[in-house]
């Protein structure tokens, strides 16, 4: 593997882990309630502007997963030959 082949692996698996990151604190965003563990009266109960943040984190989320999935297609390409 080339020096900038890696190189870029490495990014795109950072984006992935940092899309990991943007989703659980969406999730935070939407679910948390540090006076209450019923998840349904915490969603129900969320101000609207946590919704946004959290739907904002998805969507950051979702393409930086998607960037992630290359490093998993450069992982599963065929070796070069010796």
């Amino acid at each position: 593997m080339s020096n900038n082949l890696r190189k870029t692996a490495v990014i795109l698996g950072l984006a992935g882990m940092a899309g990991a990151l943007a989703l659980f604190a969406g999730d935070m965003l939407f679910y948390f309630n540090p006076e209450s563990t019923d998840l349904m009266s915490n969603m129900a109960s969320a101000a609207p502007a946590r919704i946004e943040a959290s739907a904002l984190c998805a969507l950051l989320a979702a393409w930086l997963y998607t960037l992630g999935a290359g490093q998993v297609w450069l992982a599963l390409q065929p070796a070069p030959g010796i």
